[in-house]
């Protein structure tokens, strides 16, 4: 079935390791592969074919994911620069945030307290030169 074989592969994301995996709780490897194995397993929690420990592994998406973003920092400073934080906010955490919301009606957000330091730098970091956006201003 489609389920199993997407929460296998969730499963193998939350665990970690591979070809390239940086162990460092600090590394955008935990915000892309913990946000995106928490996607899966979201997405398919409920479905025949699925474990009876699917939302065992929610949890620990979520929480290794608070903790890896507790590891950037209070102000959200990842040794890796803003390029590696930008890809794994738009490959893992926001996505990841934004399904539980939608799935469990739970705003992590409120949970993270350096979360307010990372909006202000994505938006830094994915808009073009040239073009403006408008945000909540600080101060």
């Amino acid at each position: 079935m489609i389920a199993a074989e997407l929460e296998d592969k969730a499963i193998k994301l939350l665990d970690g390791g591979g070809e390239g995996w940086n162990p460092n709780p600090w590394s955008n490897w935990h915000g892309i592969t913990k946000g995106a194995g928490g996607v899966a397993m979201l997405a398919i929690d409920g479905d025949p074919g699925v474990s009876e420990k699917s939302g065992d592994q929610i949890h620990k998406a979520k929480r290794e994911l608070i903790l890896h973003l507790k590891h950037l920092g209070e102000k959200g400073w990842t040794p890796e620069g803003l390029d590696y934080l930008r890809y794994e906010l738009c490959t893992g955490v926001l996505p990841f945030i934004q399904a539980y919301h939608q799935v469990l009606n739970v705003n992590l957000a409120d949970s993270l307290p350096n979360i307010d330091a990372f909006l202000p730098l994505y938006i830094m970091q994915a808009v073009a030169a040239g073009h403006t956006c408008l945000s909540p201003d600080y101060g």
